[in-house]
């Protein structure tokens, strides 16, 4: 999955893995790195 931690992972429902997954499929290599690039920032950002 996409730029995801096991625990995230894990605690999100059936359902929202599948939708992900679905995501996932339809991404290019491009816009799946830019999203983990986003995600680590996002993660840096608004970590307490």
């Amino acid at each position: 999955m996409i730029a995801m931690n096991v625990k995230v992972i894990w605690e999100m429902s059936e359902d929202a893995r599948k939708i992900l997954d679905i995501v996932e499929k339809r991404m290019t290599l491009a816009q799946i790195a830019e999203a983990k690039k986003l995600a680590r920032e996002w993660v840096r950002k608004h970590r307490e």
